[in-house]
């Protein structure tokens, strides 16, 4: 019969150990080797619905163009295909008809954006802050208003609900949006762009690899880029990549796909039917190495993209759709009404516009006035076909909520609006800063030269209607006028016009609440013929006339006015109410730094009035320094009660530095305050007047960041009890390696301690990457560290508890079989079985869960807060979970099945078992768990405390384990030891007892045999010689005999071990 081959005892130790280091190498290369991650941003101007009010019935209709259901597809598409984190951020959509005519007007937004589609934020322009509408539904957390260049006083409705800087932490892009810094609560874009740029650094500081945010700013104003560009680039804290619009000119000049560089540059058109998908390629500290631009047409959605998801979309759009079609009736008729305003066109601004037309009349039809006035600036859309005229017609040529003002104004008042708005408008019919100054008008034609300079106005004639002719404007005669709310109350300086008593009768402005759009409705409705859409002539430019208008025929001016030669009237010496026009850019400036910082920032003072004033600080807060940018000044600093002069029209800025070591961490409010003394010497008739103005600091102190990382003591205490276990495994090894033929430890078969050994060795070092931190080593590091946890501790502890219940299974099987007289044959092989299926059984699951969703290190913020931060591993998926629990279950039945046979073997002796200790441990850990869990979970934000918890854990563990399994064999192996010296000592002295006896019974021989030899001879040193020699062959003799005694007891034990084998 063959010999069958028996793996030797270091094959079974060895093997778990190889098969481990193969797997967590193939986790290193595994995590190694992940591919250049990518993120998208997805820009467009895209409105809600795809096409117009009765567009798109069907989902596959030819009509459905645009519209958040097609971007959605898109996304959805890419997400589904390439696994990219994308971002899309949706323009809210206060212009289209759907959106004026739907009962929830412009809240609709957050039903269809945030509701339906589940987008988190949202922009918009900054006229959104000032809208009177009732905006509450749309004014919520869960999807917060993006404006960065924004100053919101808390007064303000949206003071709570808006961003200065959005962090998205899929993509981990951090967005910022800089809009036109020209309009009501704006902040200059530069100043703002850079501070949130420094907030982003400081949010990154501590954070490391694919943690990090990566700014990216979209600049969507009109004018100023390469300015904008240069700002950012060279500031400390430059943006990764910087999008712009494609209405500035400058812009052209990147191409459609990117411009490389620090920062990478990319442009995207204002559209509403192509999408700009940018890719960004992401090296492991999540900087941009490369960005191209994918442009994704949203006339014509594929057919392949049309899935069950696209289809709801566009259902449930086209039921909000058909609830705003019943408010969108037809109100009149008209001609052809040309294109008012597409892109960067703007076709008001460049003279008489017929929607202007339209307008006006409407409201001067509806109250009756003489004259009538409205901006350029608001009236837009693409216009309509001759035809039927619906209510979305009218809201697509003025998307907002305006209401009428009507009052009284003299001719005088008239010719300054009139004046004011020909010298300063710029007549061009694409967007300029002060285009939207040229008004539209009503009853009255005004013709100007716009070769003139300053006073461009040659003559107004106002429509007699008992005349029925134009007749020249009056100086003093009072005319009846209507606007709307806007110009009457908001749009610098026409509220000095609108609200003027400059001459005796003029009646200023006041709002009622008819909506314009209502106005004009019924003004069709009742025309009962066509609207005229010809041009009328009411704006008129006369290159050949050279004199200008001049109402103020002597420059005797009244009191508190002077004469303005260039416009040839006589202007109050003060344009505002109490010189309010010499002010501060901002009533409230907003700052943050750490305490101990220094922060700044910068306000801007404008001397809008025709005096010069001096200008002398009066107060400031101590934590508050100001230096003025005046280049050729003595001293920057402003103390209480230096002076400053300031012309008329200039400006000066002001630095202020924030000294925050003076206060607490938290809020503080300051006010800085300023005396004005205007200087009228240059202007006779003004009388020199005085005022105070002023403007609040508010500031947010924060803490220094707290990344609660491990210092170096509590990682060498952990690492410490991490040298203890390894160590007390090897020294247990190395004893029973040594003593691995005594009976101690041939009964407690040695294959299994050195198992047990391999297993806490393995459990124990689980403790190295429980020390590993951001702190230490890269992020991609602390990645690896997250992998290999799972495994050393789940293997190690497979490895231990399986070995503790093959060992002890297998000596219940030996015994059991004895106690009924069965004959029964174990070998190492038959017992490595259950080893190996647990074995597998982990090894499987931790290879699938590595493959899966293996955990990774990441930063999370403690209560939202993420200058405080916490460092541990995590997955993406919850996947981990199902993992997570066939981990524990396999482990704890391999405790549970260590127990059962434990608690079989609890009569054995203890060479044989260990239950008793089993058991003393079982109950140790029971207690530990009871009470350390629930404490992890407590301790969770709390790095230190949570790993000095674990590694004490595991270090009980392995401790417990390696202490109760041979401290008692080092004890029993000490007392026979000590019993086999006594029995040698009592051998060795009955050995010699029996030499002397022998000796004497030799010599007592001798002396008989040889009585008759005399004394010489016997002390011959021949016979002497020979007696020696024959001492020392006794000698050899008693040696011999002890060999053989410690032979048949090594025999004996044998034999004693086999009968249980």
């Amino acid at each position: 019969m063959p010999r069958r081959y028996k793996p030797h005892a270091w094959f079974y130790i060895l093997f778990p150990g190889c098969f481990e280091l193969i797997a967590l190498s193939l986790v290193l290369i595994l995590v190694d080797s992940e591919p250049l991650p990518v993120v998208n941003f997805v820009h467009n101007d895209a409105t809600l619905l795809s096409g117009g009010l009765e567009d798109c019935p069907t989902s596959h209709d030819e009509t459905c163009v645009g519209g958040m259901a097609i971007v959605s597809a898109y996304i959805r598409h890419h997400i589904a295909t390439k696994s990219e984190p994308t971002l899309f951020i949706p323009k809210c959509d206060r212009t289209s008809p759907f959106v004026q005519m739907h009962p929830m007007t412009w809240t609709v937004n957050r039903l269809i954006l945030h509701e339906h589609f589940n987008w988190r934020v949202f922009r918009s322009s900054l006229s959104l802050l000032t809208s009177t509408r009732d905006l509450a539904y749309l004014r919520t957390s869960d999807m917060p208003l993006l404006i960065t260049n924004a100053l919101i006083p808390p007064s303000n409705a949206w003071y709570d609900f808006t961003k200065l800087v959005y962090y998205d932490a899929q993509s981990r892009l951090a967005v910022m949006y800089v809009l036109t810094d020209s309009q009501p609560n704006s902040w200059p874009g530069i100043d703002s762009a850079l501070n949130a740029l420094d907030q982003i650094a400081e949010v990154n500081a501590g954070v490391s690899g694919k943690d990090r945010w990566i700014p990216l700013i979209v600049f969507d104003d009109y004018l100023g880029f390469d300015e904008f560009l240069a700002a950012v680039s060279a500031h400390k804290n430059p943006p990764q990549v910087v999008l712009a619009g494609s209405g500035l000119d400058s812009v052209w000049k990147y191409n459609l796909t990117a411009s490389g560089g620090v920062p990478w540059v990319g442009r995207c058109d204002e559209s509403t039917e192509l999408s700009y998908r940018f890719r960004m390629f992401l090296d492991g500290e999540n900087a941009v190495t490369n960005m191209t631009l994918v442009r994704e047409d949203l006339k014509s959605l594929p057919t392949a993209l049309k899935d069950a998801a696209y289809q709801d979309d566009q259902k449930f759009l086209r039921s909000l759709a058909d609830a705003a079609s019943v408010n969108d009736p037809i109100v009149g008729t008209s001609g052809t009404m040309p294109l008012t305003r597409e892109g960067s066109t703007r076709m008001c601004m460049a003279g008489e516009c017929i929607i202007g037309d339209l307008f006006t009349d409407a409201f001067r039809w509806k109250t009756g006035a003489d004259v009538a006035f409205l901006p350029s600036g608001g009236l837009r859309g693409p216009g309509w076909p001759a035809g039927a005229v619906r209510v979305s017609d009218l809201w697509h040529a003025l998307p907002f909520a305006n209401t009428l003002c009507t009052g009284k104004m003299s001719g005088v008042t008239m010719f300054k609006l009139l004046n004011f708005s020909t010298a300063t408008a710029t007549f061009q019919s694409t967007y300029t800063d002060m285009g939207d100054r040229l008004v539209q008008v009503s009853g009255l034609r005004y013709t100007y030269n716009t070769i003139l300079n300053n006073s461009r106005l040659t003559s107004v004639d106002v429509w007699d209607s008992t005349g029925k002719a134009y007749k020249p404007l009056e100086r003093l005669k009072m005319y009846s006028f209507v606007t709307d709310n806007f110009m009457c109350d908001v749009f610098d300086p026409f509220p000095s016009f609108f609200g003027s008593t400059y001459i005796k009768g003029e009646v200023p402005g006041v709002v009622d609440d008819l909506l314009s759009q209502n106005v004009v409705g019924e003004y069709l409705r009742q025309l009962g013929m066509p609207y005229d859409t010809s041009n009328q002539g009411r704006l008129r430019n006369d290159t050949s006339a050279v004199t200008h208008l001049n109402l103020v025929h002597s420059k005797d001016c009244l009191a508190n006015t002077y004469w303005n030669d260039p416009f040839k009237t006589c202007s109050p010496c003060l344009a505002g109410s109490d010189g309010l026009h010499l002010s501060f850019s901002d009533e409230v400036i907003e700052v943050g730094t750490e305490r101990g910082d220094n922060a700044s920032s910068r306000i801007i003072l404008s001397n809008r009035e025709v005096l010069d004033a001096t200008v002398f600080l009066k107060n400031r807060p101590s934590w508050i320094g100001i230096r003025n940018n005046v280049a050729n000044s003595t001293s920057n600093t402003l103390g209480e009660g230096n002076e400053l002069v300031l012309l008329a029209g200039e400006h000066i800025a002001f630095d202020l530095a924030v000294r925050t070591e003076q206060l607490e961490a938290g809020t503080a409010l300051g006010t800085v305050s300023f005396g004005v003394l205007y200087a009228a010497q240059n202007h006779p008739g003004c009388s020199g007047a005085r005022k105070d103005i002023s403007f609040d600091v508010f500031v947010r102190v924060t803490p220094p960041p707290s990344l609660h990382q491990l210092s170096d003591g509590i990682r060498g205490a952990g690492l410490a009890l991490m040298g203890i276990i390894i160590l007390s495994s090897m020294l247990f090894s190395a004893w029973v390696f040594r003593y691995r033929r005594i009976r101690v430890v041939r009964a407690s078969q040695p294959m299994f301690l050195y198992l047990i050994c391999l297993g806490t060795l393995v459990m124990g070092s689980a403790i190295m990457p429980l020390s590993i931190d951001d702190s230490v080593v890269s992020k991609h590091g602390c990645d690896i560290a997250c992998a290999s946890l799972p495994w050393l501790l789940s293997m190690g502890f497979t490895i231990s508890f399986s070995a503790l219940f093959s060992k002890i299974w297998r000596i219940n099987q030996l015994i059991y079989s004895s106690q009924h007289f069965q004959k029964v044959k174990l070998t190492e092989k038959d017992v490595f079985a259950p080893f190996c299926v647990l074995f597998v059984f982990n090894f499987i699951t931790l290879l699938a869960w590595t493959l899966v969703d293996p955990l990774h290190w990441a930063r999370l913020p403690i209560d939202n807060d993420w200058s405080n931060t916490y460092g541990t591993c995590r997955t993406e998926k919850s996947a981990s979970i199902t993992f997570l629990v066939a981990i524990l279950v396999i482990n704890i039945g391999a405790l549970f099945l260590a127990c059962l046979q434990a608690y079989r073997a609890r009569h054995y002796s203890v060479e044989y078992s260990e239950s008793k200790y089993i058991g003393m441990a079982m109950f140790g850990w029971l207690q530990v768990f009871i009470v350390s869990i629930p404490v992890l979970f407590l301790v969770m934000e709390n790095p230190t405390a949570s790993f000095f918890l674990q590694s004490a854990l595991v270090f009980v563990l392995c401790m417990s384990m390696l202490l109760l399994i041979f401290v008692p064999k080092l004890i029993i192996f000490k007392k026979r030891n000590r019993r086999h010296h006594k029995s040698r000592d009592a051998i060795s002295e009955r050995a010699i007892a029996i030499v002397e006896c022998a000796l004497e019974g030799m010599a007592e021989e001798e002396s008989g045999e040889d009585s008759g030899l005399n004394v010489s001879r016997l002390r011959d040193e021949s016979e002497v010689r020979e007696l020696k020699t024959q001492l020392r062959q006794s000698q050899d003799r008693i040696r011999l005999l002890e060999e053989q005694l410690q032979k048949g007891r090594a025999q004996s034990d044998t034999s004693a071990s086999t009968c249980l084998f």
